[in-house]
């Protein structure tokens, strides 16, 4: 399912702060303590291995897992009325709600707004689906399907995202978040993040002592 119809189409890295979690939220017996890490794809070549995928359909699930982190079966659950802005479905393993692209260019460039799904069977469970996802896209690529959504959150971190509002794009609890992702957040990707903040105009400066 992919419902389309043509429309018109941060600032300050916040705290990891704990909100409180509702586990109803969340089905299954997937726990973040069980990921790991693992290297992710940079976006270069997430870029150039999007290039690779000679099929159209297979092409756009490839990018919109990218642009948004959504997870494999969250793409055949989509509204883009609203485009760039996505809509996950309520029918997918978190419930609905609105995601914004990180990278807003790749949205644009790509065509996103061209809804095309590639002829899988969505009388299926959201885990099938997903694992059709996984069972086309994996042998053409050197990493998995689904680090293109672990790509998206550590991306957000580097754009500056508040944690709550990365969190709340991805489906799942702050909590949830920063115990699945901060163990991605290596050394280069600390000092990135760092850059960003110590180089904003508007940071704090250092209090001047005029001597009597």
């Amino acid at each position: 399912m992919c419902l389309n119809t043509p429309t018109n189409s941060v600032t300050v890295l916040a705290k990891f702060t704990g909100l409180e979690w509702d586990g109803s939220q969340l089905r299954g017996n997937y726990s973040p303590s069980k990921v790991e890490p693992r290297d992710l794809p940079n976006d270069e070549g997430i870029i150039v291995y999007r290039e690779t995928i000679a099929n159209p359909a297979w092409r756009w699930v490839y990018s919109m897992m990218a642009t948004y982190g959504l997870r494999n079966h969250e793409v055949f659950h989509l509204d883009l009325a609203d485009f760039p802005i996505v809509k996950v479905l309520e029918s997918t393993k978190t419930g609905a709600r609105e995601v914004w692209p990180c990278y807003p260019e790749w949205a644009e460039e790509w065509e996103l707004h061209l809804c095309q799904l590639p002829p899988v069977k969505l009388d299926r469970s959201n885990s099938k689906i997903g694992h059709s996802v996984t069972q086309y896209l994996s042998p053409k690529l050197p990493f998995l399907p689904y680090d293109l959504r672990h790509a998206w959150a550590i991306r957000t971190l580097l754009f500056g995202w508040p944690v709550e509002l990365s969190a709340r794009q991805m489906g799942h609890s702050v909590d949830v978040h920063t115990r699945t992702y901060q163990r991605w957040i290596d050394r280069e990707k600390i000092q990135a993040v760092y850059e960003l903040l110590v180089n904003r105009r508007d940071r704090p400066r250092p209090p001047t002592v005029i001597a009597d």
